[in-house]
Protein backbone atom coordinates (compact mmCIF):
# COMPACT_ATOMS: atom_id res chain seq x y z
CA UNK A 1 0.00 0.00 0.00
CA UNK A 2 1.46 3.42 -0.94
CA UNK A 3 0.79 6.24 1.20
CA UNK A 4 -0.71 8.85 -0.46
CA UNK A 5 -2.43 12.60 0.07
CA UNK A 6 -5.48 11.73 2.39
CA UNK A 7 -9.16 13.10 1.71
CA UNK A 8 -10.01 14.70 5.15
CA UNK A 9 -10.76 12.55 8.05
CA UNK A 10 -14.63 13.46 8.10
CA UNK A 11 -15.18 12.51 5.01
CA UNK A 12 -13.56 9.53 5.62
CA UNK A 13 -14.14 7.98 8.96
CA UNK A 14 -17.45 8.67 10.54
CA UNK A 15 -17.61 5.24 12.15
CA UNK A 16 -14.66 6.09 14.01
CA UNK A 17 -16.14 9.83 14.82
CA UNK A 18 -18.81 7.32 15.95
CA UNK A 19 -17.24 5.41 18.43
CA UNK A 20 -16.82 2.68 16.05
CA UNK A 21 -13.33 1.87 15.11
CA UNK A 22 -10.33 2.14 17.88
CA UNK A 23 -8.63 5.04 15.89
CA UNK A 24 -9.46 7.90 13.06
CA UNK A 25 -8.06 6.27 10.01
CA UNK A 26 -6.13 8.83 7.41
CA UNK A 27 -7.95 7.13 4.68
CA UNK A 28 -10.19 3.73 3.52
CA UNK A 29 -9.98 1.87 0.98
CA UNK A 30 -8.39 -1.62 -0.42
CA UNK A 31 -5.34 -3.30 -1.16
CA UNK A 32 -5.02 -5.31 -4.92
CA UNK A 33 -1.97 -6.57 -5.72
CA UNK A 34 -0.73 -9.82 -7.37
CA UNK A 35 0.49 -11.19 -3.78
CA UNK A 36 -2.74 -10.24 -1.76
CA UNK A 37 -6.30 -8.65 -2.22
CA UNK A 38 -7.90 -6.88 0.91
CA UNK A 39 -11.18 -5.80 0.47
CA UNK A 40 -11.42 -3.27 3.21
CA UNK A 41 -8.29 -0.97 4.72
CA UNK A 42 -8.55 1.50 7.40
CA UNK A 43 -4.97 2.93 7.84
CA UNK A 44 -3.30 5.62 10.68
CA UNK A 45 0.34 6.51 9.57
CA UNK A 46 1.18 8.68 12.45
CA UNK A 47 -0.26 5.92 15.06
CA UNK A 48 0.61 3.34 12.70
CA UNK A 49 -2.85 1.17 13.28
CA UNK A 50 -4.41 -0.43 10.23
CA UNK A 51 -7.75 -2.45 10.21
CA UNK A 52 -7.87 -5.24 7.34
CA UNK A 53 -11.10 -6.46 6.36
CA UNK A 54 -12.61 -9.34 4.22
CA UNK A 55 -16.19 -9.24 2.77
CA UNK A 56 -17.84 -12.42 1.50
CA UNK A 57 -21.37 -11.67 0.23
CA UNK A 58 -22.22 -15.38 -1.22
CA UNK A 59 -24.50 -17.93 0.08
CA UNK A 60 -23.54 -20.00 3.31
CA UNK A 61 -21.75 -18.77 6.28
CA UNK A 62 -18.26 -17.96 6.58
CA UNK A 63 -16.00 -20.27 7.54
CA UNK A 64 -12.14 -19.93 9.73
CA UNK A 65 -10.42 -20.57 6.72
CA UNK A 66 -11.56 -16.83 5.66
CA UNK A 67 -10.21 -15.51 8.80
CA UNK A 68 -7.00 -17.33 8.73
CA UNK A 69 -6.49 -16.53 4.92
CA UNK A 70 -6.90 -13.10 6.12
CA UNK A 71 -4.34 -12.96 9.12
CA UNK A 72 -1.86 -14.86 6.71
CA UNK A 73 -1.40 -11.98 4.39
CA UNK A 74 -1.03 -9.29 6.97
CA UNK A 75 2.66 -9.24 6.23
CA UNK A 76 2.43 -8.85 2.96
CA UNK A 77 0.03 -5.91 2.95
CA UNK A 78 1.03 -3.93 6.77
CA UNK A 79 3.93 -1.55 6.17
CA UNK A 80 7.73 -2.66 7.44
CA UNK A 81 5.89 -6.40 7.85
CA UNK A 82 3.49 -5.26 10.48
CA UNK A 83 6.93 -4.63 12.69
CA UNK A 84 5.31 -1.43 15.37
CA UNK A 85 2.13 -1.83 13.60
CA UNK A 86 -1.17 -2.15 15.68
CA UNK A 87 -3.70 -4.44 13.45
CA UNK A 88 -6.81 -4.94 13.94
CA UNK A 89 -9.45 -7.36 11.43
CA UNK A 90 -13.05 -6.79 10.63
CA UNK A 91 -15.33 -9.56 8.21
CA UNK A 92 -18.20 -8.49 6.54
CA UNK A 93 -20.73 -11.82 5.89
CA UNK A 94 -23.94 -11.05 3.87
CA UNK A 95 -25.31 -14.38 6.30
CA UNK A 96 -23.16 -15.89 9.14
CA UNK A 97 -20.08 -17.41 10.47
CA UNK A 98 -20.06 -20.87 11.46
CA UNK A 99 -18.78 -21.58 15.07
CA UNK A 100 -15.39 -22.30 13.93
CA UNK A 101 -15.07 -19.20 12.29
CA UNK A 102 -16.38 -17.00 15.74
CA UNK A 103 -13.48 -18.70 17.65
CA UNK A 104 -10.93 -18.20 15.52
CA UNK A 105 -12.25 -14.17 15.34
CA UNK A 106 -12.23 -14.17 18.86
CA UNK A 107 -8.50 -15.02 19.18
CA UNK A 108 -7.64 -11.98 17.33
CA UNK A 109 -10.32 -9.74 18.43
CA UNK A 110 -11.45 -9.31 15.14
CA UNK A 111 -15.06 -7.67 14.42
CA UNK A 112 -17.51 -10.06 12.73
CA UNK A 113 -20.62 -7.98 11.07
CA UNK A 114 -23.52 -10.01 9.12
CA UNK A 115 -25.95 -7.62 6.29
CA UNK A 116 -28.67 -7.55 9.04
CA UNK A 117 -26.34 -6.00 11.33
CA UNK A 118 -25.01 -3.27 8.63
CA UNK A 119 -28.08 -2.72 7.65
CA UNK A 120 -29.05 -0.22 10.22
CA UNK A 121 -26.22 2.12 9.31
CA UNK A 122 -26.70 1.85 5.62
Amino acid sequence: MRRRSAPTKTEYSPKAQAGRLPFNPDIVGSHWAPDAQIDVVAINWEQKTILLGEAKWGDGNVSRKVIRELVAKTERVVPDGGENWQVHYAFFAREEFTEAAKQEASHIHAWLLTLPQMEPDL
